[in-house]
This record gives C-alpha cells, sequence and structure tokens, in this order.
C-alpha cells in the first residue's frame, strides 16, 4: 500500500492523526501482516534513562552543546579503556550522554560507524530494576537479547559508577529497541553534574522527554514495538521539519519517523548510519524562555503537545527540539 502524505494543519503545524485514521495496513485484509494485540495485553512502561549522541572528538561534543546554550560537563573514562563521555545532565536525572574515543585512532565497541562519522544519535537506553524478568518477558515477545555486560565509569572527582547493561534486539544497542540499564552504585553518582559546575542544568530544560527513531519501515517498526511493548496503535503524522513520516507511541517516549522522500536528510542518514535515533525532545517548564535561549525556529503542533526545532547548525551533528504541553 502506498504512504498517504498526511495534509498539515498549517504551515507551522503537523496534523496527528487519531488510532483509526493512520495510513497502516489494513487489519481486515487477509494479506495484511500489522500487529494486532491479543486480549488483556498490557503495555510496559518505559522510563527513559538517556540519550547517547557520538562523535570522534568529545570536546568538540562538549564546546557545540554549550555553545547551543546547554550545559555540559566531562563524565570520565569508561571502564573499558576505549572510551570517555561527557554529560548533558537535566534536573529529572535524564541526561544526553556524549560519547567518543579517548584515541581518535581506536574503534569503539559500540556505535562506531555513529562516532567515526560524527552521526550524533545513536542510542537510548531506560532504566530497569529487575533484568530478570523483563528478559524473561522479552523473550516471551520473541524479542532476541543479545547479551549482558558489567560497565563501570571513574567521574573526574574519583567518584565511581557501576552498572549492569543488556543489550535488546538484533540491532545495534539502543538503535531501536532500548537497552536496559541498572545501576549496582547510586543513580546519582551516574546522573548528576559534577559538584564544582558553577551551572549545572541547562536553562529551561527539565529533561529528556522523547527519542526519534529513524526507521525505513514505519509500519514494520511499529508492529514491533507493538508486540515487544504492547503499545498502542501510534497516531501518525508529518514533520515538514525532518520531512518524515512519523508514528508517535503517546505516553511512551518513543516515536518513530521514516522518510518521505530518497533525497532527504533522513533517507540520507539512515543510509549512511543505519536505523537509530535522528533527534532528541526536551521538555521545557518555559516554553517562551525556552525558545528564545535556544533559537526555537517555530512551534510545530504535535497532538496535544507543541515541538520546536532548534537550527540545524546550534550542535552540528545533532537534531534537538523542545517540547511542552499546548
Amino acid at each position: 500500500m502506498m504512504a498517504r502524505r498526511f495534509p498539515l494543519e498549517s504551515p507551522q503545524s503537523i496534523k496527528m492523526m487519531e488510532p483509526g485514521e493512520e495510513t497502516r495496513r489494513d487489519q481486515n485484509d487477509p494479506e495484511s501482516t500489522a500487529y494486532i494485540p491479543p486480549d488483556g495485553e498490557t503495555m510496559k512502561e518505559l522510563q527513559v534513562d538517556h540519550g547517547t549522541v557520538g562523535g570522534p572528538d568529545l570536546q568538540v561534543l562538549i564546546d557545540a552543546f554549550d555553545r547551543a546554550g546547554f550545559h555540559a560537563h566531562y563524565g570520565g573514562p569508561h571502564g573499558n579503556q576505549i572510551t570517555h563521555m561527557g554529560l548533558v545532565p537535566f534536573p529529572d536525572n535524564t541526561y544526553l550522554e556524549l560519547i567518543s574515543t579517548v584515541d581518535p585512532d581506536q574503534k569503539s565497541p559500540l556505535w562506531p560507524l555513529h562516532i567515526a562519522g560524527d552521526g550524533g544519535p545513536c542510542a537510548f537506553a531506560v532504566i530497569e530494576e529487575d533484568l530478570d524478568s523483563e528478559i524473561s518477558r522479552l523473550r516471551e515477545a520473541s524479542v532476541p537479547i543479545r547479551k549482558t555486560i558489567v560497565i563501570e565509569r571513574e567521574r573526574p572527582d574519583g567518584a565511581v559508577m557501576r552498572g549492569q547493561l543488556v543489550f535488546v534486539g538484533d540491532h545495534e544497542p539502543g538503535a531501536i529497541f532500548p537497552f536496559l540499564i541498572k545501576d549496582e552504585t547510586p543513580r546519582s553518582i551516574r546522573t548528576t553534574p559534577p559538584a564544582s559546575a558553577k551551572e549545572p542544568y541547562s536553562p529551561w530544560i527539565t529533561g529528556l522527554d522523547t527519542i526519534l527513531i529513524g526507521v525505513a519501515d514505519l509500519e514494520k517498526t511499529s508492529d514491533k514495538f507493538r508486540k515487544a511493548y504492547g503499545f498502542p496503535a501510534p497516531k501518525m503524522g508529518t514533520e515538514p521539519e525532518l520531512d518524515a513520516r512519523l508514528a508517535r507511541f503517546v505516553g511512551t517516549p518513543v516515536t518513530l519517523a521514516s522518510p518521505r522522500s530518497l533525497e532527504g536528510w533522513l533517507s540520507q542518514r539512515i543510509e549512511r548510519f543505519g536505523e537509530s535515533p535522528c533527534a532528541f525532545l526536551l521538555r521545557t517548564n518555559d516554553p517562551e524562555k525556552a525558545r528564545e535561549h535556544y533559537h526555537v525556529k517555530e512551534w510545530c503542533r504535535w497532538s496535544k503537545d507543541r515541538v520546536g526545532f532548534l537550527p540545524r547548525e546550534a550542535v552540528p551533528g545533532v537534531r534537538i527540539a523542545i517540547i511542552t504541553s499546548c
């Protein structure tokens, strides 16, 4: 079935379609493969922990976020002695992880294409306290579990964080399905800015709200999320800023985006880096001050929210938007 391009409510507004209106494969069509949830299925609540941004030079990433009006901090080397990270922390204890290799000539064990190629958004993680139970649940839903690893990082102040990661799905960790994270040390060691920071948090931002994931097949990937997490049917729409069709799982941190044209930015990104997050949406507690501070271009209507993208050049290689309730 050929995808319909949804009409816009106005040049500054996207139309989010209600479930049943969306351009999805007809569930009454005998040839349809659209996912039909079983009776009594409950939705898995995903609690976002952080989003990951990769690049070949960590200091360049930190400086770029600082210039765009955020407050980024060096976070220290990982236990693998290959990568190190910075973080853009938010008051709700979510954050953006900025990651690169310590030695530019080294290949990162994770997200090597994004890090070496300055690909920007590459993954996201969710908090999971009961790893064994969630692994069992995902396997029952026929979702592959790649592996579990132990992580460690020493902060510049000498504090050491430890935890476990579980890589979900058959793709790069966190590229489509989020990877799971469980802390073995207090979570605050991992998520909070250094005590010495004069400006610890970015102005007018409360937290990481939504991960926009660039995918080649919107309907197929939507069905995968519904099967894995019990999500309801998404609201469908378009986002002209990305030249993309959207499937928004309302009440979750996940929105999928697929290209509307082969020549567009998103199509070229997927061709180069594969399916992975393509933008991060940050929640604000003061939309007008956030719009002025971060030079938001214009507000778009996303159902009951407003979304405004920062200029593409704000953080080169990283698309960021501000989201607020209408």
